[in-house]
Order: structure tokens, then sequence, then C-alpha cells
């Protein structure tokens, strides 16, 4: 868990070239109350992937920011097959006016720069916490599977059998997604259980001699 650090509603996926981009990007998320993550922002010695995936999943949405029509960068492609891979939508955004979509990017949508209270608004629809009731079945769910939630990111079985437990008790049925950016948000938050990590207990050799 990160203390002192924000909740991420949106991750920034730009090549290296459009800092400025992603800079103006994010002060206009934050203007509207979204907090956006940029590649940039990860500190020396973390693992910058696991930190790509972790704050993936924590996101609300992905906004790829590119200003020509070549296509993204290779590790921005990675970065848009990870969130497709968390089903998280995508707003690919240019400030180059309407730009013919990228080959290797069909399936998205594309917005101009002027487009930015569309996507915001977009944005904030989907931006709906889970309610308290939900949160606290989520919570026994996540008690009695016992599993962290850093184990449940690399374990999709664990996870989808979490969502099926969750859905058959809970009036709004949720995706596997929704409930992992939920369990994200809270252990940065402090507020989920912690897990005791179950050590084998060594046996006792046995000793001869008359019993």
């Amino acid at each position: 868990m990160r203390r002192n650090e924000p909740i991420f509603h949106v991750f920034l996926s730009y090549a290296a070239e459009d800092v400025d981009l992603a800079n103006e990007a994010a002060q206009l998320l934050a203007d509207r109350g979204l907090t956006a993550f940029r590649v940039g922002g990860i500190e020396s010695g973390q693992h910058v992937w696991d930190r790509v995936s972790e704050v993936l999943a924590e996101s609300a949405a992905v906004i790829c920011l590119f200003r020509s029509e070549p296509g993204p960068s290779s590790s921005v492609a990675m970065e848009l097959g990870a969130a497709v891979a968390w089903s998280k939508p995508v707003f690919l955004v240019t400030p180059n006016g309407p730009l013919q979509r990228p080959r290797n990017l069909w399936g998205f949508n594309v917005y101009d720069w002027q487009q930015w209270p569309n996507i915001i608004q977009q944005i904030k629809s989907i931006e709906h916490p889970l309610t308290n009731d939900e949160q606290q079945l989520l919570e026994r769910i996540y008690r009695k599977r016992g599993v962290t939630v850093d184990r449940i990111m690399l374990s999709p079985g664990v996870l989808d059998t979490m969502t099926r437990d969750f859905n058959k008790q809970s009036a709004r049925p949720m995706t596997g997604e929704r409930l992992l950016q939920s369990l994200l948000r809270r252990r940065k938050l402090g507020e989920l259980p912690r897990i005791a990590k179950h050590r084998r207990t060594p046996k006792t050799p046995e000793t001869s001699g008359s019993r």
C-alpha cells in the first residue's frame, strides 16, 4: 500500500515526447476533480510494469494521447493492450484535429482536443463507488478467500470465483475488473483488513525410544 498517494481515476498513456500534452491533459482532468496517473511519476526503484499494471487496474478509464497517424509507440501499445485486458474504456485524444484512426487502433473512439468536456463527462458517469452494503459484502468475500490483493491480480481464477460469489449475493452485478478496482482503492486508503500469511509449521522430528 502506498500511503499519501491519491486515488487515480484515469491512466494517461502517451509517448515520451508528449509529456507536455500529458501535463496539460492532467490539469484539465484535475480541474474537474479527476486525478490522472502519468508514467513519469513512477519512483525510481519500482518495477515499472508492475506499477503500470496496478494503476491500470485501479483506474476507471485510459486516455491515450497521440499526435500523428502512424500510431502509438511500443510502450503505449502495451499499455493499451493491458487496458483492453482489464476491460477499461479507452479514449484516444489528439491535439491535431480529426485524424484517420491508426490502423492498429481500430475499435477505439478518437476525440480531438476540443472534446474534453465530453470525455470527462463519460468518465464521471462510470466513476461510481460501491455502496456501503456492496463494500461490506466484498470485504466478507475477501476475508473468506484469504488471498492478498497482489495475489488476486495475478490469479484470474481467484478473481472470477470472488466475482461469482459477489454476484450471487448482490442485487447489482459487478465485473471482476470493478471489484478489483475497489479492492485496490480501499487498500490504498488503509481500509482493507490484513490477510495473514500462513506459514507452514515445521514438523517436530520423532524421537526413537520406548513408549
